[in-house]
């Protein structure tokens, strides 16, 4: 059984997604068991290098950290949490809220530094309501950062030399983990690219379809749709997306959606980007910044 390294996520609500990522990353980082007790560790082995080479992995050309500015359509996030009211694109605090700075750092242990940098005087509004954005937006770029990173960083595919139990359907793979208190299925289908993810813990339950996109670099994660349910309570609807951007020959998120349905949604766009490698640009891109 592979030792699982255990990451966590902040969605909009801390106690919940702290809870919900720790153990959903359980399955993005391990794998378990063989096939059958006939099969080779030969035929594992092949199998599970094949799916390395198909996923985008910058952390193996020397990618640690990058940092950009977040910027937000704040006009869009305050109408739709205003309850159906009409907000005006030049409400003051509409033009606060776009001078605020937000900046980050995040490193590809999916752990980030966020920057909230505001504008002088003060907030036109109720400041509960100031704080409770500005939380927000922080404790959903770290959750972004949480699950991104382990999906390319090396960490979402086994070495070939774990052990795994994989199972052969009509329409793929499914690939099991589990321990005394905890059980993760992955499917992948005939291409080994990842599509579901179904985590059980003593604390949530979680469902997740995911969203891998092709590209000359290798697949890349661009979504994920799922339900989380803790302790027996009701399923949250969480979701993401994203696409990506090259950066100091590396490719990096550029426009950035999560969103806990009927909670909250941000929309981040990522520019002015720097990272800490030193590779050489990918095709199209200028120099290193």
């Amino acid at each position: 059984m592979c030792a699982c390294r255990r990451s966590r996520i902040a969605f909009a609500d801390p106690r919940g997604s702290r809870l919900l990522i720790t153990s959903l990353l359980l399955s993005l980082t391990c794998t378990a068991q063989s096939t059958s007790s006939d099969q080779k560790a030969f035929d594992k082995k092949a199998f599970m290098e094949q799916m390395r080479t198909l996923y985008y992995t910058p952390t193996t050309a020397g990618l640690r950290s990058f940092s950009c500015d977040a910027r937000l359509q704040w006009h869009d996030i305050l109408e739709r949490s205003s309850g159906g009211k009409t907000i005006p694109a030049d409400a003051p605090a509409v033009v606060y809220l776009d001078k605020v700075k937000i900046s980050f750092t995040a490193t590809m242990d999916g752990q980030a530094k966020i920057d909230w940098i505001p504008p002088e005087g003060e907030f036109p509004g109720d400041a509960t309501g100031y704080n409770q954005i500005k939380g927000g937006v922080q404790q959903m770029l770290q959750g972004f950062f949480q699950f991104w990173a382990p999906n390319i960083n090396g960490t979402l595919l086994p070495s070939p030399n774990d052990d795994f139990h994989l199972v052969t359907e009509s329409t793929g793979y499914r690939i099991y983990v589990s321990d005394a208190q905890n059980s993760v299925e992955e499917v992948v289908d005939h291409d080994h690219v990842f599509k579901e993810l179904h985590v059980k813990t003593p604390s949530m339950t979680g469902d997740f379809a995911l969203t891998f996109s092709p590209s000359p670099e290798g697949l890349k994660i661009t979504g994920a749709d799922g339900n989380v349910s803790q302790g027996g309570g009701a399923p949250v609807h969480i979701r993401f997306g994203l696409d990506y951007q090259p950066v100091g020959g590396f490719q990096v998120p550029h426009n950035v959606s999560m969103e806990v349905v009927n909670v909250g949604r941000f929309d981040y766009i990522f520019d002015n980007c720097t990272t800490s490698g030193g590779v050489k640009p990918l095709p199209g891109e200028s120099a290193p910044k």
